[in-house]
């Protein structure tokens, strides 16, 4: 191994008064066994004499990074690691951790962490590794098949079937990040006002209406088939009694990936059912009730970006109910009565008619076909909803796609 290149004592933005160049150190060695430049006369004269009693170092340095490359990439993709701290990290170069990371996650965020005396916080080569660019979001609303066939294969395989439907369902109605779910403890059940109440990140708490059908299902599933629970003690529990954790949600979506190549392809995750609800929401009920449905409204973010405006068009439980209940077909306590549909009786506008026979007219589009209530029944859809069908909660239109429970 020839040992060329590197830097000269006086380049512009290296201080020889802070550096002392005269002495090897173990950092710039080590660059200078892989081909780097960040090193000085005096370590390539050490690596040198390293040579001339240990010459198979340069490859064991070779070794050492590939092995940390590989787990790095096996810990971001197979893994699903999203997060990564690099100890005693030396000299960045190339190949590091934030390359290979990026390249299998461009979301991945990388600390690299060391103590080295010998740079000043200016001319740390730390400080010129390029943030990792923060790549637009892939994700988009699952159409109605895709949701369906997620819903299926949950419920139809894996270990514990009827386990991951419940949390495929509770996404689905909540639009909860995974935090939230985690969270649960049967003290955040109302069973009265169908509401359950969600701890997510940053410290919120909010309450968010479920149909009857999901909170029959988490009763059943904390009093019934896992035992009784104490208070404050998770919810969501394997049929042993343990708790479920973010590896139950790996295992989940790895498994879908199995059977759908095109989870895997696309890396869907819980979030996408997230943003498949409030996109669904947003489209037929507005920004204000989306808003609150994604538990956005106490930021006051919407309001930020909408001024003076952003103070009338606030939702509340009632809105959310209502939403809630066109998505599931299934009345909510704290829904208006009657309303299943966002309607606003504006002067010449028909307001939608109810007729024997139908699930729903408005105006002269009517829906002959089933909703999302006669999806949980099991029942077949019929053929006679027109293909421009306008309900609000034709299969056609809607991506609330639940697995059934009979």
């Amino acid at each position: 191994m020839s040992v060329t290149g590197g830097k000269d004592a006086m380049e512009p933005g290296f201080a020889a008064s802070e550096i002392d160049t005269s002495k090897p150190h173990p950092a710039r060695m080590y660059d200078a066994y892989l081909g780097g430049k960040d090193n000085y006369a005096a370590d390539r004269e050490a690596v040198r004499q390293v040579l001339r009693a240990f010459p198979e170092v340069p490859a064991i340095a070779r070794a050492h990074r590939a092995f940390m490359q590989r787990a790095v990439r096996f810990l971001a993709g197979e893994a699903g690691i999203r997060q990564f701290i690099d100890i005693g990290t030396g000299i960045p170069s190339a190949g590091n951790v934030h390359e290979v990371a990026g390249q299998v996650a461009p979301g991945a965020r990388v600390v690299y962490v060391d103590n080295d005396q010998i740079l000043s916080e200016d001319e740390n080569p730390a400080a010129r590794v390029q943030k990792p660019r923060r790549l637009r979001s892939a994700r988009m609303p699952l159409p109605d098949s895709r949701l369906n066939a997620i819903g299926s294969v949950a419920g139809s395989t894996g270990n514990d079937p009827a386990l991951d439907s419940l949390i495929i369902r509770l996404h689905i109605e909540t639009a909860c990040r995974r935090g939230g779910a985690l969270a649960l403890t049967p003290e955040d059940l109302d069973p009265e006002q169908c509401l359950i109440r969600l701890h997510e990140k940053g410290g919120t708490d909010r309450w968010q209406p479920v149909s009857p059908t999901l909170m029959t299902h988490l009763l059943a599933h904390t009093e019934h088939a896992r035992g009784s629970l104490d208070s404050g003690e998770r919810l969501l529990r394997y049929p042993d009694g343990t708790p479920i954790t973010t590896r139950r949600y790996d295992h989940l979506w790895k498994r879908l990936g199995e059977h759908l190549p095109w989870v895997e392809t696309q890396q869907v995750s819980t979030h996408w059912i997230r943003h498949t609800t409030l996109t669904w929401v947003e489209r037929r009920f507005g920004f204000a009730v989306a808003q609150a449905y994604a538990g956005h409204e106490e930021s006051n973010r919407g309001a930020r970006a909408m001024g003076a405006t952003g103070t009338y068009v606030r939702a509340g439980l009632p809105e959310v109910a209502t939403a809630l209940s066109a998505l599931t077909g299934e009345r909510h306590p704290l829904a208006p009565q009657g309303l299943t549909t966002h309607v606003l009786a504006l002067p010449g506008h028909r307001p939608p008619i109810r007729r024997r026979g139908t699930t729903r007219q408005w105006g002269a589009d009517r829906c002959y076909g089933r909703t999302t209530g006669d999806i949980l029944r099991g029942a077949r859809r019929s053929s006679l909803c027109p293909p421009r069908c306008r309900s609000a909660t034709c299969l056609r239109r809607t991506a609330a796609v639940f697995p059934s429970w009979r």
